[in-house]
């Protein structure tokens, strides 16, 4: 089913990263490269508590509540809306030590065309969308909120949408882009699997923790090699690694 860009972004923007990023932790990616599936979980398991709250917003026009079908309801709880969040940063401090503090972390790169063809390609409605961050004050404005809702032309799912894609300004540095899925029925299941994928061609490049041990990053690089062959990149991260300063005066 095509991919649909949720504005403003557009398939040119998009596809003008070339690149984009996901970190996992080791465990994450073993199970991906095990059982060649990608997980989209609901946004519900999200950690950011600012995130959550539109999960639950009560939003009413004349007196009449709104239903926002693409929110978590029923018991057990039933979702119909489940995300990724990839990046355009190609490596951080931030990263490294937010998303993997183990300091076991793998960055998963992939080429934004064979991506994008790959998505297009799934039975599932895929909606791709960039992330705006505000002050706090901002991001919970009803006016905001309101605004929003018009934006997305009344349609409640793409409205749910629009406002998981507003996030606190402090995470700005993340220069997130969203993937979402929504299923024309809601599941209770707070996570799904897309397979089966083929990891060591959707990824071509794939970075180890800047600190990982040296021990571990050998077993890793020979369990990628085992899996994939030589034609995976798979290299440890020299981030922050300095150089000598070298000054050769005349």
């Amino acid at each position: 089913m095509p991919v649909t860009f949720i504005p403003p972004l557009t398939q040119a923007a998009f596809m003008h990263e070339a690149k984009i990023y996901r970190l996992y932790n080791l465990d994450r990616t073993i199970e991906i490269f095990e059982h060649d599936r990608l997980s989209f979980l609901s946004p519900s398991k999200w950690t950011d508590p600012f995130e959550k709250e539109f999960l639950n917003i009560s939003y009413s026009q004349n007196n009449i509540r709104l239903n926002i079908p693409t929110v978590p309801s029923g018991n057990p709880l039933k979702y119909k809306l489940f995300s990724q969040c990839w990046t355009g940063i190609p490596e951080s401090e931030a990263f490294w030590s937010v998303r993997t503090p183990f300091q076991d972390g793998i960055r998963l790169c992939v080429q934004i065309n064979a991506f994008y063809n790959f998505l297009n390609a799934l039975p599932e409605q895929i909606f791709i969308g960039k992330v705006a961050y505000y002050k706090l004050t901002v991001l919970k404005d009803p006016q905001r909120i309101i605004d929003e809702f018009n934006n997305a032309n009344r349609n409640t799912d793409l409205f749910h949408m629009r406002l998981l894609l507003c996030k606190r300004l402090q995470y700005e540095y993340e220069k997130e882009y969203r993937i979402f899925i929504i299923k024309p029925n809601p599941i209770r299941n707070d996570v799904i699997n897309i397979s089966p994928i083929t990891p060591c061609v959707l990824f071509n490049d794939i970075k180890l923790h800047p600190k990982i041990g040296k021990y571990l990053e050998k077993l890793i690089k020979d369990y990628f090699l085992a899996k994939c062959g030589i034609g995976l990149n798979v290299r440890k991260s020299r981030f922050g690694q300095s150089s000598p300063i070298i000054i050769n005066e005349p």
